[in-house]
Parts: structure tokens; C-alpha cells; sequence
């Protein structure tokens, strides 16, 4: 039978939402969530705007570019594109985590997190035959595919000190954007099991952001521990140096009185 009968449009409108490569431990990118929510109920009508924001890394940027302003139409056909291109990602994300996992709760989750979109993709497979649309590919897709992409391969450039705690920052990046887009694509797509599959996903992304929030969180705190209990020890080691060398100071001066002959 024919494919993709489905073909109306509508304007698709993408709140700005950031772009970056996880280079090493970055700090963690600023978002409002209300003004999210708000444009995430906005009407599916205007113009798109994507933005790729400059993010540090070390010191260093990490990925930035210019503000796109483009007019989008989607598909219900490039919306199963899109949900179809935020799984394999996220899938991919989490392999390259399970391939030099240390902790058993970060590699619980990235089983969780492949387990969750491989089911998803499934689902969205599923639903594509059924309604006879075969996912298509846009220029909007492409632009989303190419930033979930440079995510993975920083986190493939991570070293594996680095890695469990760059996965988890990717983890909030990755699933706060899923979340996002999964909103606004449910007001742009025409099928209602369509729009249901939209947020299901972003229900789901959510639950996962949830977990990766904490992951987050507590890789930080453990690195500020860390860092504490080195400061102390460090402060520590100079007292007990300090100590040492005011005895053997001290020592010394004795021995020095002993050696002087007695007055006349």
C-alpha cells in the first residue's frame, strides 16, 4: 500500500534549546523551566529557532554557533524520523557507557536508558506500520541528529576516570532536550496515536532526567568530598611537616648548647 498518506503539515515552532559537546566535566547548562513549559504549550504556528549556545569545557569552548532562524514544517512522517533519531542516540549513549562501566548504579542506568528507548523505538515502529507512515527525514531532523550525535562522540572521547560522570551530565542534556521537543512535536503532528506517542516520550524522558538529575548531583557532591578531604589532608600533611621541622629545630639547638664550653 501507499505510504506516508498522511502528509499535512503544520508549523512546527522549537523553543532554543542548547547545543553541546560534553568535553571532559563541564559545568551544567542553565534552563528555565517555566519558560520551557510555556513555549511548550505555545501554538504550533511561526517560525522555528534553534540555537547552539557556547559552552565551556575545561576552559575551553565547546561547541557554539550562530542563531538559525528558519520557517519548519513537520510532518507526522518527520516527526517519527525525529522520535526514531533521539532514541538511536541515546541508545549509542549509553553503550558507549556500558562498554568501560565502574559503578553498578551509573551501568544500571544506562541499561535502563538503552532498555527504555530500543522499547520506545519499537513501539514507534510498530505504530508506523499500522498507519502506513514511513518515517522522512527533514532538515530539522538532520540539524537535532547532528547535535545528539556530537554528544556521543564526546563522551567517546571522555577517559574512563571522566566517563560515568560525563554520561550522567549527558544524561540531563540529552533527556531535558527529548523531553522538550517531545512536547512541541505533540503539537504539531496530526494522528492523535501519534501525538500520544509524543508524549509518552516525553514522559518517559522526564522519569529519566529525574534519575539523571540525582546521578548528577551526587557525582558532584562525591567530587566536592573528594576534593575536601584532599584540601584536609593536604593542610594536615603541611601542619605535621611544620611540627617536625620546629622539633627537629628544637633538637638541634639543644645539641648546639651542649657542644658550647662552659663560661669562664
Amino acid at each position: 500500500m501507499k505510504m506516508n498518506a498522511r502528509v499535512d503539515t503544520r508549523a512546527f515552532v522549537l523553543k532554543s534549546i542548547p547545543f553541546v559537546a560534553i568535553l571532559g566535566l563541564l559545568g551544567c547548562e542553565s534552563r528555565d523551566s517555566e519558560k520551557t513549559q510555556a513555549e511548550a504549550k505555545a501554538p504550533a504556528t511561526g517560525a522555528l529557532r534553534t540555537t547552539r549556545d557556547t559552552a565551556q569545557a575545561g576552559g575551553e569552548v565547546a561547541d557554539s554557533a550562530a542563531l538559525i532562524e528558519a520557517q519548519a514544517w513537520i510532518t507526522d512522517a518527520n516527526a517519527l524520523a525525529l522520535l526514531g533519531v533521539m532514541n538511536a542516540r541515546q541508545i549509542s549513549a549509553a553503550e558507549v557507557e556500558l562498554d568501560s562501566w565502574h559503578s553498578d548504579t551509573v551501568r544500571a542506568f544506562a541499561q535502563v536508558v538503552a532498555h527504555e528507548h530500543a522499547a520506545q523505538q519499537r513501539t514507534t515502529d510498530s505504530l508506523a506500520a499500522r498507519l502506513k507512515i514511513a518515517p522522512v527525514m527533514s532538515a530539522l531532523d538532520l540539524r537535532i541528529d547532528s547535535a545528539f550525535r556530537a554528544r556521543v562522540d564526546s563522551l567517546r572521547a571522555l577517559p574512563p576516570s571522566s566517563l560515568e560522570r560525563g554520561f550522567a551530565h549527558q544524561q540531563t542534556v540529552a533527556e531535558q532536550a527529548i523531553a522538550d521537543y517531545a512536547d512541541q512535536l505533540a503539537g504539531a503532528v496530526r494522528a492523535p496515536e501519534i501525538r500520544a506517542l509524543t508524549e509518552s516520550a516525553a514522559s518517559a524522558a522526564r522519569a529519566r532526567l529525574t534519575r539523571a538529575n540525582a546521578f548528577d548531583a551526587s557525582m558532584m557532591l562525591a567530587d566536592s568530598l573528594k576534593k575536601a578531604a584532599a584540601a584536609d589532608s593536604a593542610e594536615k600533611a603541611a601542619e605535621r611537616a611544620e611540627a617536625r621541622a620546629a622539633a627537629r629545630a628544637e633538637r638541634e639547638e639543644r645539641a648546639a648548647r651542649k657542644r658550647r664550653p662552659p663560661p669562664a
